[in-house]
């Protein structure tokens, strides 16, 4: 049987459940804000800014950007040159590649999302990065049942 305390709790659950939310949002917007800056966010892994507007000071490029086909790579990387893709890609291959335990977004003019990650000895770029307007609007087909 319900009481008012049991809805009382729920109703609080509720509010600090929005609030979290909320702030996680404002979080997001803030952060995506900062890229309007020249230059990139940088995050620790636990994803506090360490800067913004960073410039890319070592060019080393690696030799090739593996294009992923599914989420966790396994086979079927596809080799692209890098030279293939703009300034502001080419700035973080580099930057992935010399530091091998970052993860990276690009975020073109056009507003495709790449990421980019060094996984053993690839630098993989995953392509067509889905938003999250993108997976409330229903337009993507429902995920399949996780075999865990």
């Amino acid at each position: 049987m319900f009481t008012i305390e049991f809805y009382q709790d729920y109703a609080d659950s509720m509010d600090q459940l929005q609030e979290a939310d909320n702030e996680l949002k404002g979080a997001v917007r803030f952060i995506a804000s900062l890229s309007c800056v020249d230059g990139l966010v940088v995050l620790s892994k636990q994803l506090h800014v360490k800067s913004f507007g960073t410039v890319i000071t070592r060019k080393e490029l690696p030799d090739a950007v593996h294009v992923s086909l599914a989420a966790m790579p396994r086979t079927n990387l596809k080799p692209i040159d890098p030279k293939h893709f703009g300034t502001r890609h080419r700035s973080l291959f580099s930057y992935c590649h010399a530091n091998p335990d970052s993860l990276g977004f690009v975020i073109s003019q056009d507003g495709e999302i790449r990421a980019v990650m060094k996984l053993e000895e690839n630098l993989v770029m995953w392509e067509h990065i889905k938003v999250h307007q993108f997976l409330k609007s229903k337009k993507m087909l429902p995920l399949p049942p996780s075999k865990i």
